[in-house]
């Protein structure tokens, strides 16, 4: 009889537990099938592409534009006169700051182009609150 018991026990947990179980579905959804089939996201993703791409040489000019900068500096500051050097140097870490700031808008968490790929993809429920 004692050995019983365990068993009983352990029968009635599964059957109590049987229904709650069951109720569990999972499902799997090949958002990349469903993506590939619209037309409308893959000429999205283009643009986006394309955009990226565009922004991307635009800082790249900028940072060869500095980096001109500082090697005609490097050259002429032998000849230059302290304000000149000091007036020089602040311009080119202007445009540093340009540059890094116009990567941040355009690349960073909250830039151009993550806001363009939000709008963009179909299978993103919104903001999150």
């Amino acid at each position: 009889m004692q050995r019983t018991i365990p068993y009983v026990f352990a029968l009635l947990a599964g059957l109590m537990l049987a229904p709650e179980a069951s109720a569990q579905r999972i499902a799997f959804v090949n958002t990349k099938y469903i993506l590939d089939q619209m037309p409308e996201y893959e000429t999205a993703q283009k643009e986006l592409d394309r955009l990226s791409k565009q922004w991307q040489e635009e800082i790249d000019e900028r940072h060869l534009q500095i980096g001109r900068m500082r090697e005609a500096f490097n050259a002429e500051a032998i000849l230059l006169t302290e304000e000149m050097k000091r007036s020089r140097l602040e311009e080119i870490d202007r445009k540093e700051r340009e540059a890094r700031d116009m990567q941040k808008k355009r690349f960073g968490p909250e830039g151009d182009l993550f806001k363009k790929r939000q709008g963009a993809d179909p299978t993103d429920p919104g903001p999150r609150v």
